[in-house]
């Protein structure tokens, strides 16, 4: 960060800018894999979407869409293994509540990956047409 603009006087109010290290340090994360929770660091890349030239958007989103693919996909695969599983009787309880707690992730990752679809298909139509 830099001051980009300052009022006079002891108070003067100041503005401040990224320096050029600072906008590549910017957009190599952006650009990055999401790593962690996709509602914290993918989140935050869409909403800092609009400080990215229009060019460089389409890649990144991509690469937000492979991550909740890929989480969907582990997602799946959990409720494939443990599908017709026997559950004894003294963990049925245990079973019931770790398959809702599953089914609430499946439900949450698949509503993301149809908005982040959807968001992906807006942009780029919107990015064409300006």
């Amino acid at each position: 960060m830099e001051v980009t603009r300052q009022e006079p006087g002891a108070r003067g109010r100041r503005e401040y800018g990224l320096t050029p290290l600072g906008r590549q340090k910017f957009a190599t994360w952006m650009q990055a894999e999401v790593q962690g929770n996709f509602d914290v660091t993918g989140v935050a890349r869409i909403y800092f979407l609009g400080l990215v030239p229009p060019a460089d958007r389409p890649p990144i989103i991509a690469r937000l869409r492979e991550c909740i693919t890929a989480e969907l996909e582990r997602l799946e695969s959990v409720e494939r293994q443990i599908s017709g599983q026997e559950v004894p009787d003294t963990y049925r309880d245990v079973g019931r509540f770790s398959q809702a707690a599953l089914h609430y992730g499946l439900s949450s990752t698949r509503h993301t990956y149809d908005w982040l679809t959807a968001f992906e298909a807006e942009v780029t139509k919107h990015d064409e047409t300006t």
